[in-house]
């Protein structure tokens, strides 16, 4: 089985609710190729699925590493964030985020909530009204669609 296969396997494993299964799947391929991109993303997914912050800190900033223009690892990194409590940092995440792509609504909903909840209303309400006029996916399906290659449907 090649990369490809085991990765589409990974994914598999993580739209049947088999996050053990397919995070042994991701570490397998990176033991194999260890800048997989895909399943780095993967993984720093699945880890905060689990609520295994500290390991889906490391594989998001990993994925930066490869790719820092990835707005969904800012996105990642700013939820990680907030989830802990550090807003700051929360923020400048999620801004880079939405920097890089100004249609993800769920970043833009996050970092409202956080700028609410440190009283910065004016640029909170900004970033609402942003979120409501964008229309995007969650997050999740834009992974597993950047990751599935383009003949196969879900």
């Amino acid at each position: 089985m090649n990369i490809s296969e085991r990765f589409h396997s990974a994914l598999t494993y993580y739209r049947e609710g088999r996050l053990d299964e397919a995070i042994s799947t991701c570490r397998r391929i990176l033991r194999m190729q260890p800048n997989y991109l895909d399943a780095i993303q993967l993984l720093a997914m699945l880890y905060y699925q689990r609520r295994e912050y500290n390991l889906a800190i490391t594989y998001a900033e990993k994925a930066l590493k490869r790719d820092p223009n990835d707005f969904y690892a800012f996105f990642l990194l700013g939820t990680l964030f907030q989830e802990q409590g550090d807003f700051d940092k929360a923020a400048d995440h999620l801004r880079k985020s939405t920097k890089l792509n100004p249609a993800f609504a769920d970043a833009h909903y996050n970092l409202a909530i956080i700028l609410e909840k440190t009283n910065q209303d004016e640029e909170a309400l900004l970033s609402y009204k942003t979120q409501s006029r964008s229309i995007q996916t969650s997050p999740m399906s834009i992974i597993i669609r950047k990751c599935t290659p383009q003949d196969e449907t879900l």
